[in-house]
């Protein structure tokens, strides 16, 4: 707003245009008085410019409350928004922006996060790339969600170890189930045996037990009853 005065050595002419200019820098003084909203109580000009400073310094110290979302135009003014909205609380909710820079990560995207730690998550059809690198053990619910789980522990470590799943379909042998016909060699493999030694599993072949042939050894075990 212009700088106006009117000296006393002026025409009343003058004082008239430079007072209609004021008119015009203030705006109406009615439109003023019949505001709603933060200056609906104002009856004049400097009344409204004090609540408007009084609600200033409440959003500057962050103790304001707003009501309904906040709009964002964006870097281009066009019909195109951004709207923050706010279900309606039903106690006294906080959410903290935390002192770092980012983007906001949202529930609805696809997104790839790095750098995260995930505290006892429950992780739908995962699929995982790359190395993997996890503390304590994997757990498994199966297709029941009961209380019997399946945990896949690792022992620790002393070197680096390497166990590799082999390119092939069936069923994991462990000390546990090597008796279970349904997890032992093929009828095809018949040049080894399997012995569960006090939890190390052997491999024996019919050399080992002096059974030079499958032939033979069938021979054999018929001639020995």
């Amino acid at each position: 707003m212009a700088d106006r005065s009117v000296a006393t050595t002026q025409t009343l002419d003058t004082f008239r245009t430079t007072f209609n200019s004021l008119a015009t820098d203030v705006g109406d003084i009615a439109s003023i008085t019949s505001a709603s909203g933060t200056i609906a109580s104002a009856t004049d000009v400097i009344e409204a410019v004090v609540q408007l400073n009084t609600k200033i310094g409440t959003i500057t110290s962050g103790s304001s409350v707003f009501t309904g979302n906040l709009i964002f135009e964006g870097s281009t003014d066009d019909s195109f928004e951004t709207t923050l909205a706010i279900t309606d609380p039903t106690a006294d909710r906080t959410v903290t922006v935390p002192n770092l820079s980012g983007t906001i990560s949202l529930t609805s995207a696809t997104e790839t996060l790095t750098n995260k730690t995930l505290t006892s998550p429950t992780i739908s059809t995962p699929a995982i790339t790359g190395n993997t690198t996890t503390t304590g053990s994997i757990i498994f619910e199966g297709s029941t969600a009961d209380s019997f789980e399946t945990t896949l522990a690792v022992t620790d470590p002393t070197a680096d170890r390497t166990i590799t799943i082999p390119n092939v379909t069936g069923t994991i042998l462990t000390t546990g189930n090597s008796d279970s016909p349904a997890t032992t060699t093929s009828s095809s493999d018949v040049d080894h045996l399997l012995i569960d030694d006090g939890g190390t599993m052997k491999k024996i072949t019919t050399a080992n037990v002096g059974l030079a042939t499958n032939a033979f050894a069938i021979a054999q075990a018929v001639a020995l009853g």
